[in-house]
């Protein structure tokens, strides 16, 4: 079973539901060149968008995949669906002094085993860099994203000075991208205010997702799914949040209000206590580099709140991309220079996707942190004690689960 965002994802909130993708089998992989990457290839549309805006975006698209595939070395072509559209006309947001600029999301999302013992969602576009024999059936596209045909968007090929309250295009849609291929956090606010969790969607389906691995024959069920980086997620004293999901993963609650009042949930909770403290939380990628992630918002945020670095550590560093709010009336090279940086994606973005797996230019042997797997489905034993059902169980009767898009907002006065 994989995660897909819908066909039509114009509206928010964005409902991704549980589809069947069966195992496909390659014989022959294609070869890595360490010297060259498979390209970023953009599918564009606009809608109720003028002609020459939506012209000057595809360019600005077409120019932000070229700079990603010369840092990553991807295996595989990475597929874009962008469109462009009047979020005023579609979906009713209209004269807010709070504006979002865009908004991205894998189109597909798929369980694996990870090292650790724990199964993970993993974006698409990262799991076709794997090299994987036998892997689940990829979706037509690996990114989604919609673009506000509203916002004061500055593009640097109109060769005028960026005005004191337009955002950099290329800005927008380079941080977008990068939640497109796997900057984002699975915990969020699922089941309710001050709730904060991994995906519930087997909790709440009533399912286990069972992972096997072949070599131990052990097995590894899963009620909660992390994001994949989410297995890198510490405490300030460095203690992996991934040991919370495996609490999770014990209990038998029989429902949602048995979930909520059983004392090893409410422990869990802690992680919603850091979710709004400032310098809680962070990506640990080794013992000297920790990733501060942005806590500083309440209440929380979902889609802001902690798949963000913290707005206040990064945004005089080379690591400003992936900050939650875009500096008005500042371009991208602007903002590089600030930062005194080599590029738009920092040192340690480029260190985090290496971690999750991605081959870059300056790590192409990256490993990828799985398991070799296979994968199925099991109804729920508190229910139906050791009867196993088809993934065609959850296909009929399909869990929607409200999730988010990765938004980037600035404020307009």
């Amino acid at each position: 079973m994989c995660l897909d965002a819908p066909a039509e994802f114009l509206g928010k909130p964005i409902r991704f539901q549980w589809n069947p993708c069966e195992t496909q089998h390659h014989l022959q992989l294609r070869k890595r060149s360490y010297f060259r990457s498979a390209p970023m290839e953009i599918a564009f549309q606009c809608l109720h968008t003028e002609p020459s805006i939506c012209n000057k975006a595809e360019r600005a698209f077409q120019k932000a995949g070229k700079t990603i595939a010369s840092t990553f070395l991807f295996k595989e072509p990475v597929r874009v669906n962008a469109t462009m559209m009047s979020f005023c006309q579609v979906t009713g947001e209209c004269g807010k002094n709070m504006m979002t600029l865009g908004g991205s999301s894998p189109a597909r999302a798929i369980p694996l085993l990870n090292s650790d013992g724990m199964t993970r969602l993993h974006p698409q576009a990262l799991v076709k860099q794997f090299g994987l024999t036998d892997h689940p059936a990829f979706a037509p596209f690996d990114i989604i994203g919609i673009f506000n045909a509203d916002a004061p968007f500055w593009f640097e090929e109109d060769n005028v000075p960026i005005g004191r309250n337009q955002a950099d295009f290329s800005f927008v849609i380079l941080h977008e991208l990068m939640h497109g291929l796997g900057f984002y956090s699975g915990w969020n606010e699922y089941i309710g205010p001050h709730m904060i969790t991994p995906d519930p969607s087997p909790f709440l389906a009533n399912q286990l997702m069972l992972s096997i691995n072949p070599g131990t024959t052990a097995i590894h069920p899963s009620q909660f799914l992390e994001s994949a980086m989410d297995r890198l997620m510490t405490d300030e004293k460095r203690r992996f949040l991934s040991e919370h999901t495996r609490e999770l993963n014990r209990m038998e609650a029989e429902s949602l209000e048995a979930l909520v009042v059983d004392p090893r949930f409410k422990a869990v909770q802690s992680v919603s206590e850091f979710a709004t403290e400032p310098g809680t939380l962070g990506i640990q990628l080794s013992k000297e580099e920790w990733v501060v992630l942005e806590t500083g918002l309440t209440p929380f945020q979902p889609g802001s709140s902690i798949s963000h670095v913290a707005y206040s550590e990064y945004t005089h560093t080379p690591d400003f991309l992936m900050r939650f709010m875009q500096d008005r009336g500042l371009t991208l090279q602007e903002a590089v220079q600030r930062g005194e940086g080599k590029g738009p994606i920092g040192p340690l973005l480029l260190r985090i996707f290496e971690e999750m797996g991605y081959a870059t230019v300056n790590r192409p042997d990256t490993v990828p942190p799985l398991m070799l797997f296979r994968s199925g489905i099991q109804k729920n034993q508190r229910l139906d004690k050791g009867t196993l059902t088809s993934s065609m169980a959850i296909h009929n009767s399909p869990t929607l689960l409200y999730l988010f898009f990765y938004l980037l907002i600035v404020l307009i006065y």
